[in-house]
């Protein structure tokens, strides 16, 4: 099954190109995107992708996407791509929440988490993406890929949404708090993970999941029949944005 994931949602994102045959997963293709240029330079980076693996698009089994939260701009394009190549090639579509992935990429840490985790991204203004998952079963060991230049890799267990929330920092420090002592706050983002410690608050830096963790969680997802149709994508928000925020129409209420 060859898997296209694309992660537009942050200041950095990434393309990913992986072979998800069941019980292995191979990342055909890896590209960064430099933020501020998705719009120009993401489908230029899904044809390089397809055309260093020798695989055409009509070849692609499934689209997954990150779907926020993150930069309104960028989920935009992120989106509207992976809806127009669902809907010209007839493919089905699996969105992944952003906090999802972290709390899958935590799992899957040199120190795996485990059971019940708390994730956190930093969502400016002095205000953080909260999440709160349930970790179910264990990733499944694959066997080493033969083809050059692959990387077998586990097929990722299964993180199960309790809660997400748009919360000041200040609210997720002292909810953090009242828990303590509790398991770790997991975050990719170094200023959230600043202030947790200065406020004496265990704390875990993650790697920030890149869209070849996408295709993975996608992979997983798609065997439990969790997809959708190009018409029911959206936008994982939180929050409103800068528009609805500072409306005049809004203001005046």
């Amino acid at each position: 099954m060859i898997v296209l994931a694309i992660d537009t949602a942050g200041r950095e994102g990434s393309v990913a190109l992986a072979d998800a045959a069941r019980g292995r997963f191979a990342v055909l293709g890896l590209a960064p995107l430099a933020g501020g240029t998705y719009s120009a330079q993401l489908i230029p980076t899904i044809s390089a992708l397809l055309d260093a693996a020798g695989v055409s698009k009509e070849k692609i089994d499934l689209l997954a996407v990150n779907s926020g939260p993150g930069s309104f701009t960028g989920l935009r394009v992120g989106l509207a791509t992976v809806k127009g190549l669902a809907e010209s090639l007839s493919k089905p579509i699996v969105a992944i929440s952003g906090l999802e992935a972290l709390t899958v990429a935590a799992s899957l840490a040199p120190k795996p988490a485990s059971g019940r985790l708390t994730v956190a991204m930093d969502a400016q203004r002095k205000e953080v993406y909260a999440g709160e998952y349930e970790l179910r079963g264990e990733a499944q060991k694959d066997q080493p890929d033969s083809r050059k230049d692959t990387t077998a890799q586990d097929i990722s267990p299964r993180a199960e949404c309790v809660s997400e929330r748009l919360l000041s920092l200040t609210d997720f420090i002292a909810e953090a708090a009242e828990r303590n002592p509790s398991p770790a706050v997991y975050t990719p983002d170094a200023t959230v993970e600043r202030a947790l410690q200065a406020a004496g608050i265990a704390v875990e830096a993650v790697a920030r999941p890149r869209a070849d963790l996408i295709a993975r969680i996608g992979a997983t997802r798609f065997r439990q029949g969790k997809t959708i149709a190009a018409e029911e994508l959206d936008a994982n928000y939180l929050r409103r944005s800068d528009a609805e925020i500072f409306s005049p129409s809004r203001q005046a209420k």
